[in-house]
């Protein structure tokens, strides 16, 4: 109750502090929940679609930038254990209402795309420049069946239906006749991913390894492990961490200034509570405590913080990147926060706590 009472004596200065951890907090919350929810969504995705093996090409950053040749693609075929293949072309088109618009490039007879739920219409018909719409986009932009949309270079396609998921990245995009994505994305002779569904009994290890020695210039993984090989994926958590531990660090040097400036201005008060029989061990319990204090409601105030900040990513959908981030963020993440909250306060409030401690009491009293 005393680091309590003590921390509204000034109490511009706790808020300002506190808004800092908050700052820090909320830095930390939004681009994890960013990072996690890309990371999830992929895997939710693959895991949907029951695929045991994951190939692109060698080296590719990001599934957008693999190309695996169509020969090599059908020669994938003759390897021992593969059932079911199915090919994948993505790519992002700047359309009228949004510059980075994914399409994905489907068979109507492969697997992919007969796990798609169509909850409205039909399915496309290839060669009748038709297509299908993920649902989230489709009530963004109040397209309804037989509605005729703009792709790349003005041409117009037929919404022959409205399919689900469960992806927010897939529901976000359209889904065409593999052939109408090679000529808009002008991929003629590949594609960008090979999903292949192991035969019955077989060993999804042992495909893995047929198949990254048969073909050099690919790389096979098992689909669980396919989100953890893409290197954009790592890029974007190194960049989340960096931008947390710049924020963690500026944060702790707010709060070590502001109990710096707590210690110097009850010097006093400090040396009589030693006079009359506080221990240094109690003198740093109590500005400790403070700093605890702040930071943990800084915490709290940061996780509310990043929520509205996700908010507005939607609202605001920069890039039309909005509809790719889910709003949501797991216990799991809040408890990273606020235990990094209490780090914070731990870290910050250390040096001033020791240094009030090693006040002398007839020195203290004597401060002017």
């Amino acid at each position: 109750m005393i680091a309590i009472k003590n921390l509204f004596r000034h109490k511009l200065r706790t808020l300002m502090t506190l808004l800092g951890a908050a700052v820090g907090i909320s830095a930390f919350v939004s681009l994890t929940c960013i990072s996690d929810s890309l990371k999830s969504q992929i895997q939710d995705m693959i895991k949907s679609y029951h695929i045991d093996i994951t190939v692109t090409s060698k080296g590719a950053a990001t599934p957008f930038s693999s190309t695996i040749p169509l020969s090599t693609y059908h020669e994938l075929r003759t390897i021992k254990g593969v059932g079911n293949l199915s090919s994948l072309i993505v790519g992002a088109v700047n359309s009228p209402w949004n510059p980075y618009f994914l399409l994905f490039g489907v068979s109507s007879v492969e697997t992919f795309f007969s796990k798609l739920g169509i909850l409205e219409g039909r399915v496309f018909t290839p060669g009748k420049k038709e297509l299908i719409l993920g649902e989230r986009v489709a009530k963004k932009l109040q397209v309804k069946v037989n509605d005729k949309i703009l792709l790349a270079e003005q041409e117009p396609f037929t919404v022959t239906g409205i399919y689900t998921s469960g992806s927010r990245i897939v529901d976000g995009s359209a889904a065409l006749d593999i052939q109408d994505a090679r000529k808009i994305l002008k991929k003629y002779d590949s594609v960008n991913i090979a999903f292949v569904q192991v035969v019955a009994g077989s060993d999804p290890k042992e495909v893995v390894e047929d198949i990254n020695q048969r073909f050099q210039s690919l790389s096979a993984v098992r689909s669980g492990d396919f989100v953890g090989e893409i290197r954009l994926m790592n890029m974007i958590d190194v960049f989340a961490w960096a931008i947390s531990l710049i924020a963690f660090v500026t944060c702790c040097i707010v709060v070590m200034n502001t109990f710096l400036m707590v210690v110097s201005e009850r010097t006093k008060e400090i040396g009589l509570l030693m006079a009359v029989g506080w221990s240094r061990i109690m003198v740093m319990k109590m500005i400790m405590s403070e700093s605890l204090a702040v930071c943990f409601a800084g915490g709290i105030a940061g996780n509310l913080m990043a929520m509205v900040e996700l908010w507005l990513f939607h609202t605001i959908n920069p890039e039309g990147l909005g509809w790719l981030v889910s709003m949501s963020f797991s216990v799991d993440i809040f408890w990273k926060s606020m235990g990094l909250s209490l780090l914070l306060g731990m870290i910050g409030s250390l040096y001033p706590a020791v240094r009030a401690s090693r006040l002398l009491p007839a020195e203290a009293l004597r401060y002017e």
